[in-house]
């Protein structure tokens, strides 16, 4: 079951984004800031992983989606919109 997804994104001004949805469509958290290139936010991004005791993210490329299996048949779905 995917419990929730994190959205890789552009902003209007062109800013790399990130934001991580429970399935049940409640935020859980967001890069709070924009960056100015995918890589710093993937940076950003796994940096916060890893302070939450997370796994290792796997980012794919834009316009493609990875599920990430977390165990106990419990899966992390990382969809690049931008």
């Amino acid at each position: 079951m995917v419990i929730a997804t994190i959205t890789l994104y552009r902003d209007a001004m062109g800013q790399a984004r990130w934001r991580h949805v429970a399935s049940n469509g409640n935020k859980l958290s967001n890069g709070n800031q924009g960056f100015n290139s995918a890589r710093s936010r993937n940076d950003n991004l796994q940096a916060v992983s890893r302070g939450l005791g997370g796994c290792k993210l796997f980012f794919p490329i834009q316009g493609a989606e990875v599920i990430i299996d977390l165990g106990h048949n419990d899966k992390l779905r990382i969809v690049n919109e931008g």
